[in-house]
């Protein structure tokens, strides 16, 4: 009876210790299982967070960099559309934004895969109860095409619905900045970061191949600004030639366009390039290329490769000769949606009135940079809207308690004059 009793009281104890065991590890399972749950949904949240400040940023850095879009391909002539402006008598910038900033309409054209505007289109993007909207409506068809459905043809916004962008947004802001000096962000030479310094000496070389015609080149050694003149008249003939001009670093004897200096240009980095163009004209020596007329006559800046192709994702930027004595630096943006290596600076001309090809024309001042959050001004940019030349936002997004931030900077060129 003893051993039986003693047997009977060690299985008690064993119980109650498997018991307590028991217990302890469901206690940690539940423990674990509680644990891995949080960190599941907080993962969750992390990875939505993300995701929707992302992707939001994306949408909108790519409407903002259209803002002022402008100029379309027309045949073989450039054509400004006025409905891109405010007023172009009182306002020729092309943005809206509220007193609190987390609401912005801007104008644009949107341009078919000829190059020639289709319609003028006012986007809007706004902040309400913790969501983004954005609106889109035309407000001028510029050919016989009609408006697209995801951008109806309306007369005020109040006829547009907005489309929600995404939700769970604590802040979404906008503040415009105003371009410091041109070229201060490329002191050197850095042809491989896109850098051409300010006030270097520069050689510019004709080009030489079938239909295109080689115009005569003065250079002045004290300025190293360079007449370039001797075009071909397109006037009246069945013609379409044309002439272009390469960029060489320095003083270059003998120059041959195959020389021309040739720069890297990273991904979706924003570089600008500045130069003067002079035409220089008085009573006894007039210079015919103050006739220059845009709808007929064309001058343009590109890069092209060092035997003469287009480097693919950027149009060249059309610009006019002074028609005055004096010429204030032109400016123009660019940027390639990939890296491209090899890419020479050229100027085109080509000409179809009646005398602006019988004329000069003097290039100066030449540089090409990189654009960054530095070259510009966001905390003093002035009241006039259109010196505003890029925009920084503000993107703040809360799922579940986990926050994203994302602040960046976008340059909106066209946007003013």
């Amino acid at each position: 009876m003893k051993m039986k009793n003693s047997k009977a009281g060690f299985t008690l104890i064993e119980l109650i210790v498997y018991s307590g065991l028991i217990g302890v590890i469901v206690v940690i399972a539940g423990q674990a299982f509680s644990n891995s749950t949080k960190f599941r949904i907080r993962s969750e949240n992390m990875i939505q967070s993300t995701s929707t400040a992302n992707a939001l940023s994306a949408l909108l850095n790519e409407d903002l960099s259209q803002m002022g879009a402008k100029a379309s391909l027309n045949g073989n002539a450039y054509h400004l559309a006025e409905e891109a402006y405010n007023n172009l008598e009182s306002d020729t910038s092309s943005y809206v934004l509220n007193s609190a900033k987390d609401s912005i309409s801007f104008k644009r054209t949107y341009n078919g895969t000829d190059g020639r505007a289709l319609y003028a289109q006012q986007i809007t993007w706004f902040l309400h109860d913790g969501s983004v909207y954005r609106k889109c409506r035309t407000i001028a068809e510029l050919t016989d095409e009609a408006a697209l459905d995801e951008c109806p043809m309306a007369s005020s916004d109040d006829d547009v619905v907005p489309v929600l962008m995404a939700e769970n947004i604590t802040e979404f802001s906008l503040r415009p900045g105003r371009r410091l000096q041109d070229a201060s962000t490329c002191p050197t030479h850095s042809f491989s970061a896109g850098c051409f310094k300010p006030g270097s000496a520069f050689t510019l070389a004709a080009r030489t191949s079938q239909g295109v015609i080689p115009v005569i080149l003065q250079k002045d050694p004290s300025t190293f600004a360079t007449q370039v003149m001797g075009f071909y008249n397109n006037h009246e003939e069945n013609t379409n030639y044309y002439s272009q001009v390469y960029l060489l670093n320095g003083t270059v004897e003998n120059p041959s366009w195959g020389q021309c200096t040739e720069f890297t240009f990273k991904s979706n980095l924003t570089y600008g390039v500045s130069f003067s163009l002079m035409v220089d004209s008085d009573i006894t020596n007039v210079n015919y290329m103050r006739n220059f007329q845009s709808e007929y006559d064309h001058i343009s800046v590109g890069f092209r490769t060092k035997e003469g192709d287009p480097i693919p994702g950027i149009q060249d930027h059309m610009v006019y000769p002074a028609q005055g004595d004096t010429d204030p630096l032109r400016y123009f943006e660019f940027s390639f949606p990939e890296e491209v290596t090899n890419a020479c600076l050229t100027f085109t001309f080509a000409f179809y009135s009646k005398y602006a090809a019988n004329g000069a024309l003097s290039i100066s001042a030449l540089s090409v940079f990189p654009r960054d959050e530095s070259g510009y001004d966001f905390d003093s940019p002035g009241t006039n809207p259109r010196y505003h030349k890029a925009f920084k936002y503000r993107l703040v997004t809360n799922v579940g308690g986990e926050s994203t931030v994302i602040e960046k900077f976008v340059p909106t060129p066209n946007n003013g004059i």
